[in-house]
């Protein structure tokens, strides 16, 4: 399944229940690929927030880095990008 998925979007739909994940709720699912040892998730604090990177060898080659800040006007601001 690695190289064909492109966006988070597209990475939690393809945590379909099978091995070595089967669980039937899509939650737990997610909660057994953050678990797996190849799995890598770091946190960095950047300017005003925060820049998470997911990267899930089992599923996809692509590096998911999520960014969250607070804006001026209080807001909390999220980007999502994914590359290969």
């Amino acid at each position: 399944m690695a190289g064909g998925i492109e966006s988070p979007r597209a990475l939690v739909a393809a945590l379909v229940p099978e091995a070595p994940c089967p669980e039937p709720d899509a939650e737990f699912r997610v909660r057994c690929y953050l678990a797996r040892r190849d799995t890598v998730i770091a946190v960095h604090r950047i300017g005003g927030g925060f820049r998470v990177r997911v990267v899930i060898p089992a599923l996809s080659d692509h590096v998911h880095d999520v960014s969250v800040r607070q804006t001026e006007a209080g807001s909390i601001e999220v980007t999502v990008d994914s590359a290969n």
